[in-house]
Formats: C-alpha cells, sequence, structure tokens
C-alpha cells in the first residue's frame, strides 16, 4: 500500500515531462553496448543475490559466479568502442576513482541503517511506529535544514556571523534537552526533544564547517566530505553504547549525527566526482555516480542480511526471544560500517584536486 502511492505522482510526473521537457539531442552515434549490459547484469544480480544468502554453499557458487561474470566485464569494457562504464577513466583519474569509491562506501555503511536502527527500537525498546518516526524525524529534519550551511561551505559562501550563532544555537539546543531531561516514549516529548537535538546538532556542524572555512582558505572539497564521513563515524560509534535497556536521547543523538554527517558529505562529494573529469564525460560521470550508489546501497542491505543470517540464521522471527542475538547483529554491522567509513574518509582525504 505505501508504494501504491507513489503511482499517481510517477503518472503525473510523466505526463507533466512529455510538453515541458525538452527531447535530447543524441550526441553518441556509436552502438549500444548490449555485450557489456548483459554481462554487468547477469554478474551483479548473481553475486549481489549470493552475498545476501551467505553463508550457504549454493550462495556461494553464485556469489563467485557473479564476480567471474564482473572480471570479464571489466576486460570487455577496456576493448569497447563505446563503453558502457569508462573502465579507462576510472584507472586514470585518481581524483574520479578515489571520491566515486567514496561514495560507495558511504552507501554501503549507512543506507541499512535505517531498517536496522528501526527494528531495534521495535524489538528491543517496544516503540510504536509513531515512536520510531518521531526519532528518525531528527536525521530527515537535519538533513533539509542543514544541506543550506553544507552548501554555502563548498562553494566559500559561509557568513562571519555562522559561528557566532552556531554557538547561539548550540547553548539553545543543549539548555532545551537539559529542561527535557528524564526520556519519555509519549509523543509530545519525543517532538520537543526532536526539534531540540536538531537545534544543538545545526549549531554544532555550523561551529565546524565555519571553523574550517577560517582556517582553511578555499577548503578544498576533501576538508567536508572527510568531515562529513567522520561525523557518521561518531554516530556509529554512539550507536554501538546502546543496550536492551533504552536510549532514547543517545539515539536522538545518533540520529542528528548521521542528519549533519550526510548533509555535510553528500553535496561536496557528488561536486567533486563532476569537477574531476571533463564537459564531455558529464554524462558517463553521472552515470557511474548513479550505479556506485544503488551498488552501495544493495550491498549495505547484502551486508546487513548475511550477518542476520550469521546470528539469528535464515527465516527467524524476531521477538522478545532473540534480543540478545540481534544486539550482537546490530554491534557486528555497525563496527563493519565504521570500518567501511575510515576506508571512505582515507579515500576521500587522498583524491586528487582534479578540476574539469
Amino acid at each position: 500500500m505505501v508504494y501504491l502511492i507513489l503511482v499517481p505522482i510517477a503518472l503525473l510526473s510523466f505526463i507533466l515531462a512529455v510538453p515541458f521537457v525538452p527531447r535530447d539531442v543524441p550526441t553518441d552515434k556509436m552502438p549500444y553496448d548490449w555485450t557489456g549490459a548483459v554481462l554487468f547484469t547477469l554478474g551483479m544480480t548473481l553475486g549481489l543475490y549470493g552475498f545476501s544468502k551467505m553463508p550457504d554453499v549454493f550462495a556461494l557458487g553464485l556469489l563467485i559466479a557473479g564476480l567471474v561474470l564482473l572480471v570479464l566485464f571489466f576486460w570487455y569494457e577496456r576493448r569497447a568502442s563505446n563503453p558502457l562504464i569508462p573502465v579507462q577513466l576510472i584507472l586514470k583519474n585518481r581524483g574520479f576513482t578515489f571520491n566515486n569509491s567514496a561514495n560507495l562506501l558511504y552507501y554501503v555503511a549507512i543506507y541499512a541503517m535505517g531498517s536496522l536502527v528501526s527494528m531495534y527500537m521495535t524489538h528491543a525498546w517496544g516503540f510504536t511506529a509513531l515512536d520510531r518516526a518521531l526519532v528518525v524525524t531528527t536525521q530527515g529534519l537535519i538533513l533539509v535544514l542543514f544541506t543550506i550551511v553544507a552548501g554555502k561551505f563548498y562553494d566559500h559562501l559561509l557568513p562571519r556571523w555562522l559561528i557566532l550563532s552556531g554557538v547561539v544555537m548550540a547553548v539553545a539546543g543543549g539548555a532545551a534537552a537539559f529542561l527535557l531531561r528524564g526520556p519519555s516514549a509519549d509523543p509530545i516529548w519525543l517532538l520537543a526533544a526532536v526539534i531540540a537535538a536538531s537545534i544543538a546538532a545545526f549549531g554544532c556542524g555550523s561551529i565546524v564547517l565555519a571553523a574550517i572555512d577560517r582556517l582553511v582558505k578555499n577548503a578544498p572539497s576533501k576538508y567536508a566530505t572527510t568531515t562529513g564521513l567522520g561525523i557518521i563515524a561518531l554516530g556509529m560509534m554512539l550507536l554501538l553504547t546502546c543496550g536492551a535497556e533504552q536510549a532514547v536521547w543517545t539515539m536522538i543523538a545518533v540520529q542528528a549525527l548521521f542528519g549533519v554527517g550526510i548533509a555535510i558529505f553528500v553535496t561536496p562529494n557528488s561536486t567533486a566526482i563532476m569537477n574531476a573529469v571533463t564537459e564531455q564525460e558529464y554524462g558517463m560521470a553521472s552515470g557511474t555516480l548513479s550505479t556506485t550508489r544503488m551498488l552501495g546501497m544493495a550491498i549495505s542491505i547484502g551486508m546487513m542480511t548475511v550477518l542476520t543470517n550469521l546470528f539469528l540464521g535464515a527465516g527467524v522471527q524476531m521477538g522478545s526471544d532473540h534480543v540478545g542475538e540481534f544486539l550482537m547483529m546490530m554491534h557486528a554491522t555497525v563496527l563493519a560500517a565504521i570500518v567501511v567509513l575510515v576506508v571512505g574518509m582515507i579515500l576521500s582525504w587522498t583524491a586528487d584536486a582534479q578540476s574539469r
């Protein structure tokens, strides 16, 4: 039923697109790379499906078969006249490759966290759907608001008074959280806590970015991308402290850190990727960026599924009897995500600052 809501929106978008969106003018006269498309599709399908069913022996065979097909795909693409994926660009352009790899690892680390945290609050804390939604709203609220500041940071347009206003907001949000004190599952209290945490996080994030902007003249994108991934990793570390007992303020703080980190990372990373290529390579670069995003999401879900199978067993229905095993699985997933984020931070920091 949730997805049915999107059907009329998609139809309306299609109807509006026909008369208002201009037709593409084809610039590529070369034939489509059907061989590469088949190899990539089969390799990804077998590889991801096999990975999600691990540690089953048959799943291992599917995973190996998928990897072999992907190796054949990259071998073929290096020799294709009109490759589906710009392998030569990936091999020769360090800025493009490293920033795309950081984007892939970001999605591997963060994408499954939404469902994982939701399951955790449901089965370990007994939260209702409304309670979970209010807590998770912290991330979305900050993400929507703080993206404005993050974008201005990359364009070097942050106002000088931002540090002072950030301090005011951080203190105001912290004071409001102190006045709220003891956590509660009451929706009104949760809404007030989310607003207080969002104000405090917005202020703290503003201080961080404004300080970098003042200390580093024309700060390149690696300062924002690395900082963003580091803040997300800090949120992951805080999530590791959660157990069977309710820790509502901790979870709200985790969501706040996720929101600030994501807002700081995503836009500068995408811009750095596009700035690393020429105008003629924009199409390939944009397609590769979308591919790494979707691949990262799939791997993230697969990683959580594998760890669920290892700690809980395939097909287990979660309940109060499995909270201990679920916490072990959650902590293992979070630890893996932290390792992935650290690698992503290294790639972001060491990527060449190539321009168009």
